[in-house]
């Protein structure tokens, strides 16, 4: 007599996913559905990789993806992979390859740097360096943080994106989560957006801001309008709210308004939610908070990045960062100025006629 056969699961949505097993799909597709088919049959977990990377925690998320750690087995270090979200199509995995290359070949001490680029199962990946340190979102909320340390840090950043636009990157997305200050002390510029195709950018001028619908990022943070990948409305350039495409200058305003939310703790533009941001940058009027002893030189070269005109700001991240610079500076120059009265007067008292030795008989 035959054995009756063994009680099978039921479910239109179990036989969906049990179903989807052997098709192809997203790497984490396939962990989901291979371990509801291990809880389900007894099966040993499968292993997770990306790639030819083996997984080993996922370390962060946001608008774009998830960040795992995992390991380079081949070399013997532990990596950072960024999965970007959902199917890619051709375009974006051919525009995404071009970038990453130039990226990858970009080696500068302010530029987290990119090991691989690739797919698996059709969603982009990114493989780069595993940062032990914090976010200069994270790193700003300590109080006694001078400006002076604030901008070393911003000066520092600054160089990885004048360093990404002379290679002809622009990076889009520029903002506080996206700039890590290394438990060495040294800050990196990453998640240059890579993604982020011109077709998505355009899709926001075909779209009025009233029908737009908002997905967050988990942090509060507004990253997209009816399927088209913006950035963040609070740090994103006024052309890119009007569906232009992003530029150097585009970074360039991302990056004054992180300078100007790190030294006086509020955005240069309020808003609750991106009409209103887009409103008070249509108005032009930067806010005035309290001036915290930043000298008026630092501040003025901030809110000239600030302009809504982009010919209007600085040329380029350079003289940007040279202002910045000088306006540090002159603090500088009056203790300066009494060490060198110093060392010249004892230098002309050295010399005097009276603490010169007679001439030898």
């Amino acid at each position: 007599m035959e054995a009756p056969p063994e009680p099978q699961p039921s479910g239109d949505r179990l036989d969906r996913v049990l179903a989807d097993l052997g098709r192809a799909g997203t790497p984490r597709d396939a962990w989901d559905k291979h371990s509801i088919a291990a809880s389900l049959f007894g099966d040993p977990e499968p292993e997770r990789r990306i790639g030819r990377f083996k997984v080993i925690e996922r370390i962060g998320r946001g608008g774009m993806g998830e960040v795992w750690a995992a390991l380079d087995e081949q070399l013997g270090r532990k990596v950072a992979i960024k999965l970007m979200q959902g199917q890619a199509r051709p375009e974006d995995l051919l525009r995404f390859t071009r970038e990453g290359r130039t990226l990858a070949r970009l080696s500068h001490p302010n530029i987290v740097p990119i090991h691989e680029i690739g797919e698996d199962g059709g969603a982009m990946y990114i493989a780069m360096e595993l940062l032990e340190g914090q976010t200069l979102a994270q790193w700003l909320t300590v109080p006694a943080r001078t400006w002076q340390q604030r901008i070393g840090v911003l000066l520092e950043a600054g160089r990885g994106l004048q360093a990404a636009h002379e290679a002809g990157i622009v990076h889009r997305d520029f903002k506080p989560e996206n700039v890590m200050v290394g438990s060495d002390g040294r800050v990196r510029v990453l998640d240059f957006g890579l993604a982020r195709g011109l077709e998505h950018e355009l899709a926001l001028a075909r779209t009025p801001i009233s029908e737009a619908g908002v997905r967050s990022d988990g942090d509060g943070d507004e990253v997209t309008r009816t399927g088209a990948l913006l950035g963040t409305p609070a740090y994103m350039a006024p052309e890119q709210h009007a569906g232009e495409r992003a530029t150097a200058a585009s970074d360039q305003f991302s990056f004054c308004v992180v300078a100007f939310e790190a030294l006086y703790g509020v955005r240069p533009f309020a808003g609750r939610d991106r009409a209103a941001i887009v409103e008070a940058m249509a108005s032009g009027r930067v806010a005035e908070p309290a001036r915290r002893n930043v000298p008026r030189a630092v501040h003025r070269a901030i809110v000239r990045g600030l302009a809504i005109d982009p010919g209007a700001r600085w040329p380029s991240m350079a003289p940007l960062l040279a202002a910045l610079a000088h306006g540090i500076a002159p603090r500088r120059w009056p203790a300066l100025a009494l060490a060198t009265a110093a060392i010249a007067g004892a230098v002309v008292l050295a010399r005097s006629p009276e603490s010169t030795p007679p001439p030898a008989p």
